[in-house]
This record gives C-alpha cells, structure tokens and sequence, in this order.
C-alpha cells in the first residue's frame, strides 16, 4: 500500500495486494487485480494485439495481474469471463508460462474452481464463494442446507468455511437450527478463532431484529425467542471468560451489543479504558448501540487510530452527540470545498465522509441542508446521491405541526 501511495503505477504491488487476499476472500483479490490489469492496459493502448513475453521481466507483473484477475473470476463462477481472460493471456504469452492452458477445459466445462489436491466437488455442493458473489434473492431454494453441509464439513476449505459462516447470519438465511450450528461453532475449541469470531458476528443481525421487533409476534421472527436468549447467554460467557481468545471475546461483545443487557455497560467502558488499541476499538464500535457514552465519543474522535476515529464518527451519529457536532460539520465542510478530510489514508476517505455526513443529519437534522449544501451537485454522484439520502432522513428525523395539524419540515 506504500508503494501505491508513491506509484498506483506498480503493477505488482497490486499482484501482491491480490494474492494476500486470494485463499480467503477471492471477492476481494479481484479488485486488486483488476486495478492492476486496467493500468496496465493504459499503456498498452487500445487494440493492443503484440506479444508480452514472459522472459522479459517487466512483463511479468501486468502477467501476474491477469492470471489472478482471471482465476478470481473462476473461483467466482464467471466462467465465461475466465475462458476469454485466459485465452487473451495464450495470445500475449504463447509460451504460456503460467500455464493457463491447462485449465481452459476445466473453465469450458465449468468445473468450480478447486486447490490442486481437493477433491471434486459433489455436482449439488454450492460453491460458497459464487454464493458469496451472487444477491442473497437470487439464492437456491435450498441455500439452508449447502450452507449447514460447509459449516459442518472439517474437511472443506478453511475459506469455503468461514464464508458459510458469515453467509449464515442472513436474515433471509438463519433460523434456530443455523443458529445452533454457529453457536456449536461459536463455543467449540476445536474450531479457528477466526471462525469463532465470526459466527458470532454472524448471530448479530438475529439479535438486532429480536430487539427492534421484540417477542410478541414470533412468526416475523427469523430466530426464536428461546435461541435468541440461549445465544445470548453464551456470547456472555465467552466474553466474560478470560482463557477465551480475544477475539472471540470481543466480537462477543461487539454482536451481543445489538441487545444491550445490563452487562454491556460496564463491559464497554472497561474496553474503552484498555491499554489494548483493539479493545478500545471494540468499545467505541459498541457505544453505537447504547446511550450514554457521549463524552467518550467525543474523546475518541481525537484518536490517531483511523479505525476507532471512523466508528466514533458513527457513533455520534447513532447516538446523537451534540458535542460532535462542530466536529462532522467541519469534516462536511472541508470535503464540500475539495480539500481531503483524510490526507494520509485517502482508502478510508470515503467511508468517513460517508459517516460524517450521516452524523450530520441526526444530531441536527435543522441544520443538514445548510450543511450538506456544497455536496448536492458534487461532481461525484455517489456523495450526491448519498448528501440528498441524508436530506430525506433529517426531513424524517424533524418534524413539526404546522397551524393545520400537518407535519411539515422545518428547515434552517
């Protein structure tokens, strides 16, 4: 990443970017690929049809590029995209020292992508990587049972797994008996931390609807009452239990919150005042979900840590700090003239403006359209669209009753 901050020319800077990223999250790899296939192609120019020889090294970074933009896309189900990916790469390197040739009959097929060694895949097996890559309306009808037969197969692929756990937190996807198997997995040593870690992320959004819904129609419920409160429970113990990893313990804490329980207090303000920068940042995501932090937010929007300073920035939001509000205002304010509001990490730029924006039209929603204004005709439509979206929650946010009983919104 240093090095693209000098160059975003280094090719294989985003090879490498791609490959730390392929075992596990090929999802995410094909980005950096791509970004580096894409400059490369600026070089080369349109309707390049000439030969990049794999013996002269400077080629071989756009060709490292290709061959994993191109087994991304298997991985991925595109298999179309993949064949003509691979059959371009033979054109510019006959010699074919990646050795893309061997898998063009597998792509033609559309054989799923598998590691050299793994077995094939049973026909039914979805591929939890297309699934991944595929909107969860557009899932099988039977998308419950190919996601229990990963999440109970040792034998799969430690990415294939982990996937399946953190696809099994869907609403759409979880019922009791998915939540069962990620609670088995949630308290089992025998399993990865990372994997405990997120199927307790994963039980999240089950916990969040129970809360805003509660208990007294339990047919909208995805989990039921009894799981939801066993869940919890366990989620309790383990983070209460200090021979539990600690990353287990704090995604504990950080999916358990989504229902705060008199614990959570206590437990949020104990992190906060860690000596551990990880556990600080645990506790400033957590105070999105309970009242009563405010003068930590504000102290943690001073944070040098780009991370906790984010989630403090949407804590305010969430929760409504005044006192931040001189704070977002200026970061909207300095955006709007074009000047970076994260000079030294312009990746997560966006999300904080983004969070900022949001904390702009909740705590004070008079005052949004005023703020928000030298973003509505930006020149990037996306913080447009996103400015005008902040516009309508603030209208919703504040209301008044006008002479004739109507709600009407006020603006400043």
């Amino acid at each position: 990443m240093e090095t693209l901050r000098a160059d975003l020319r280094c090719l294989d800077a985003h090879a490498h970017l791609g490959n730390l990223l392929f075992e596990t999250f090929p999802e995410k790899a094909i980005g950096h690929y791509r970004a580096g296939v894409l400059i490369g192609e600026l070089s080369l120019g349109v309707g390049f049809d000439g030969v990049l020889s794999w013996g002269l090294i400077n080629n071989r970074p756009f060709l490292r590029c290709t061959h994993g933009y191109g087994l991304c896309l298997w991985r991925l189900g595109r298999f179309d995209d993949a064949a003509a990916e691979f059959k371009r790469m033979l054109w510019l390197n006959p010699s074919d020292n990646q050795g893309v040739r061997f898998l063009m009959a597998s792509i033609g097929a559309k054989e799923p992508w598998r590691e050299e060694g793994e077995p094939r895949r049973d026909e039914r097996e979805m591929d939890m990587h297309t699934l991944a890559g595929t909107p969860p309306w557009d899932w099988p009808a039977d998308v419950n049972d190919e996601i229990l037969a990963v999440l109970r197969n040792h034998e799969a692929l430690k990415s294939e797994r982990l996937l399946a756990v953190e696809l099994a937190g869907d609403l759409g996807v979880i019922d009791d008996i998915m939540a069962e198997e990620l609670l088995r997995i949630l308290t089992s040593s025998g399993e990865t931390e990372t994997l405990r870690a997120q199927a307790a992320i994963s039980l999240g959004p089950a916990f969040e609807e129970a809360e805003i819904g509660g208990f007294e129609d339990p047919d909208t419920l995805a989990v039921s009452e009894g799981m939801i409160q066993r869940a919890k429970a366990s989620l309790r113990d383990l983070y209460h239990d200090p021979q539990i990893p600690k990353g287990v313990r704090r995604c504990a804490l950080e999916a358990s919150v989504r229902a705060p329980e008199r614990w959570h207090p206590g437990a949020i303000r104990a992190a906060f005042h860690d000596s551990d920068p990880e556990w600080r940042l645990t506790a400033v995501f957590c105070m999105r979900f309970l009242p009563g932090f405010d003068d930590e937010i504000v102290e943690a929007l001073n944070d040098d840590d780009v991370e906790v300073h984010l989630q403090a920035v949407q804590a305010a939001g969430d929760q409504g700090v005044d006192g931040a509000w001189s704070y977002v205002r200026r970061l909207v304010l300095v955006a709007a003239s074009g000047a970076p509001i994260l000079p030294d990490d312009p990746d997560a730029e966006r999300s904080l403006l983004w969070a900022a924006m949001n904390a702009v039209g909740r705590i004070r929603p008079l005052e949004a359209h005023e703020t928000l204004s030298g973003l509505l005709e930006s020149d990037d439509q996306d913080i447009s669209e996103a400015a005008f979206e902040v516009l309508d929650l603030a209208e919703a946010l504040w209301v008044h009753d006008d002479e004739d009983g109507e709600d009407e919104p006020i603006w400043h």
